[in-house]
């Protein structure tokens, strides 16, 4: 089994932990940290944030989401949205300009080997 590594810190975590606000259905996850100090056990959380960060989504243009989804996944959605968005927009020189480094810096990237 491989180590649990929080998205937050980097330390191995033990377990994740979903609160609910009260009179709310937003869920809000936390990476537990359990560990011995002296003889007694103690916890500590880092927040990664809920699900997803509903309320930024209309003012970003895509739906931003917490540390509890996989960077990579979460990253790659976002490009992808992001690519969406452009793809609707009239770019001017320096926008294309841009687009095209950054097209050829992903493109490095898919070429990458593990």
């Amino acid at each position: 089994m491989s180590e649990k590594l929080c998205p937050r810190c980097g330390q191995p975590y033990s377990y994740i932990e979903k609160r609910v606000v009260k009179g709310s259905k937003q869920e809000y996850f936390y990476a537990v940290h359990v560990y011995k100090e002296g003889d007694r056990w103690r916890k500590r959380r880092c927040y990664l944030g809920p699900k997803l960060y509903s309320r930024v989504a209309p003012l970003q243009g895509f739906q931003l989401r917490g540390l509890i989804e996989g960077s990579r996944e979460r990253l790659l959605d976002y490009l992808e949205s992001i690519i969406s968005d452009l793809e609707k927009m009239e770019l001017d020189a320096e926008s294309r300009r841009r687009l095209g480094d950054l097209s050829i810096r992903l493109a490095r990237l898919s070429e990458m080997g593990p």
